[in-house]
């Protein structure tokens, strides 16, 4: 396992959940508009306390196309 995710249904629920996390002290980073592998995503990272990293995201496009350095690839 590289990561887990947790998909939401708008951008806005990813800024509640980014106040929601940074409320709680921990440490985020946003990622809006990018392209990873098959969607354009706006996203928000965190680490859960054994380290995991965790996104909460929300697919905005499908990508116009894949990235030259795709899911690992």
């Amino acid at each position: 396992m590289n990561h887990l995710g947790v998909e939401v249904e708008s951008s806005g629920e990813v800024d509640a959940e980014t106040a929601r996390l940074r409320r709680e002290g921990l440490t985020t980073r946003n990622e809006e508009g990018v392209t990873r592998c098959h969607a354009v995503q706006d996203k928000v990272w965190v680490e859960d306390p054994d380290g995991a990293p965790w996104e909460i995201y929300k697919v905005l496009a499908d990508a116009p196309q894949l990235p030259a350095a795709c899911c690992g690839a």
